[in-house]
């Protein structure tokens, strides 16, 4: 396993971010963040610009909450600094997320390329070896995460689901659609 990403303290991040303004010559950042207008997507957005702003003086973050299909509109044209997106697994393999990114992906709305992940992905999809496809996806994540800092998951979504004990059959899927009905009876 890589371990943990996005870690560090808040004094890490206050040094970095004086370094960042003394170079750059400025004394303060704005910077804005794109957004859907969902409850979800503005309790995080709201979230991140309370921790920014308080903990690095001088940056400020703008929402810009637009309806879901405006932010992709948004995030294909590159028109932003910051993006706030989703994606919820097509499929149980993590390249449902690591494939994401090659050059010309239909969801690597930010114009991000990097030749040796594209070079992995396309020897991860033929890999027979389980362990050294592992390896390679592994390799993957620590480019997008750590080395090229492309990407920063924040959250992952859950839920708890309750079942009456007569509710027969029904199927709930870790990926994709969350259920099957097909099969589902309720046993009185």
């Amino acid at each position: 396993m890589n371990g943990d990403f996005n870690t560090g303290t808040v004094e890490e991040a206050q040094k970095l971010f004086a370094e960042g303004l003394k170079e750059a010559g400025v004394e303060d950042v704005t910077a804005s963040i794109n957004i859907s207008d969902s409850d979800d997507h503005k309790k995080v957005a709201e979230y991140l610009q309370a921790q920014l702003e308080e903990n690095l003086p001088g940056f400020k973050l703008e929402i810009k909450a637009v309806p879901f299909a405006q932010r992709l509109e948004i995030e294909k044209a590159i028109e932003y600094d910051l993006s706030l997106s989703s994606w919820g697994p097509d499929y149980s393999d993590p390249m449902t997320y690591l494939d994401m990114w090659l050059k010309d992906g239909s969801a690597n709305r930010m114009d991000y390329h990097n030749p040796e992940l594209d070079a992995l992905v396309s020897q991860a999809r033929t890999e027979t070896d389980a362990a050294k496809r592992y390896e390679m996806l592994l390799n993957i994540e620590k480019i997008l995460l750590e080395e090229d800092a492309a990407i920063a998951p924040l959250y992952q979504d859950g839920s708890a689901i309750l079942m009456r004990d007569k509710i027969k059959g029904l199927i709930v899927h870790p990926t994709g659609a969350t259920f099957s009905y097909k099969w589902t009876s309720i046993e009185e």
